[in-house]
């Protein structure tokens, strides 16, 4: 049962890990790209080149958009030196970041479980392991004569059924 309570949390915690990966890739792709959109953007505005700085603003997604406006509306010796700063509440990037920070959280915590989980699972078989050869041992007390044997045998299968009985109750 706790095997797959673990194998159910090392799934989890997997997924986790591959959704947390992929948001970063997402904001890393996304924010070097509206980052280089930006750049060629202030190139052709110190160019004159009002054309072409008003084709690329337009193919900038609008979180960047309001984001330059934001930065671009600071007082000069406030203002960053990139509108691409955590201080700019209207960049987008850091939410998806914190966003795949939290998933990874999110897998640590499941590998975690799944680990505890495993380590039960593996404590509770060792017991069953146990449990088996105490039953073997008390049916064996009927296969011989004597009855000290007998006694011998009986005893030693119910001291280890006590203790598998207080290891499953300690350990579950």
């Amino acid at each position: 049962m706790l095997n797959g309570h673990a194998v159910e949390n090392f799934t989890l915690s997997t997924q986790s890990v591959n959704a947390a990966n992929s948001l970063a890739q997402e904001a890393e792709r996304a924010s070097t790209s509206e980052r280089a959109l930006y750049v060629d953007y202030e190139e052709a505005r110190e160019r004159g080149d009002e054309e072409r700085a008003a084709a690329i603003y337009s193919m900038m997604d609008g979180s960047t958009r309001r984001a330059i406006e934001w930065w671009r509306g600071q007082p000069a010796g406030d203002r960053p030196l990139t509108p691409f700063k955590s201080a700019n509440p209207e960049w987008a990037a850091p939410a998806t970041i914190i966003d795949a920070r939290e998933a990874l959280e999110r897998a640590s915590s499941q590998l975690e479980q799944a680990n505890i989980d495993l380590n039960k699972s593996h404590s509770l078989e060792f017991i069953a392991a146990l449990l088996t050869v105490t039953f073997l041992l008390g049916g064996l007390s009927g296969v011989f004569q004597s009855p000290r044997a007998k006694a011998t045998l009986v005893t030693a299968s119910g001291t280890a059924l006590g203790v598998c009985l207080i290891a499953m109750v300690v350990l579950w």
